[in-house]
């Protein structure tokens, strides 16, 4: 099953964020219109996404519920027909929640780093190293990565987030300083 290192942080300076990530990033920023619907999963959590241009995605996915990096595995099927599918899903399962977002997506490396500006609920840092193999170097990330549980919640720490979590490689290097200086970015995202 492939998974993912992932990192989500509540955020108050969109455009630094932004700033950072393009310095950064490899490709992007992309945009991207997500609404994703909750169904009960005693086993993980599934939600349906639906994308803008009218596709989707169903994706399973196991991950702790706890603060911090977090180790996550998935599986994502496409979809042509997500509205057929969401009722199928809510009759089988049960619906348990529906979240909508505004997605600027950056690719750093292996790395994937969104802004999600989500209905309701504010704007967001998510960020996913992605990777399909469980090597020495990828379990060493994912200990390097938890042991600075403490220090990504820690709001002095906020702008040297990013540059954490994005590197190139396997096994990127975490460094704590701080990003490089970037041009201003328009994210897309309102405050």
């Amino acid at each position: 099953m492939p998974r993912n290192v992932e990192i989500k942080a509540h955020i108050d300076d969109v455009e630094t964020l932004a700033a950072t990530a393009a310095a950064l990033a490899d490709q992007g920023p992309f945009e991207i219109a997500q609404d994703d619907t909750f169904f009960r999963c005693d086993s993980g959590r599934l939600k349906l996404r639906v994308i803008a241009n009218g596709g989707g995605e169903l994706i399973y996915y196991q991950r702790a519920s706890a603060p911090g990096p977090k180790e996550s595995f998935y599986l994502i099927s496409p979809t042509s027909a997500p509205d057929a599918l969401r009722e199928l899903l809510a009759a089988a399962y049960g619906e348990v929640g529906r979240v909508r977002k505004r997605r600027i997506l950056f690719l750093v490396g292996r790395t994937r780093v969104h802004i999600d500006n989500v209905e309701r609920w504010g704007i967001f840092l998510n960020s996913r190293l992605c990777w399909t193999t469980q090597s020495r170097r990828t379990r060493a990330l994912v200990r390097r990565v938890n042991s600075w549980r403490n220090w990504m919640s820690d709001p002095i720490n906020r702008s040297k987030r990013l540059t954490l979590i994005c590197s190139h490689g396997d096994a990127p290097d975490i460094r704590l300083d701080r990003p490089r200086a970037a041009t201003s970015v328009n994210a897309g995202v309102s405050r």
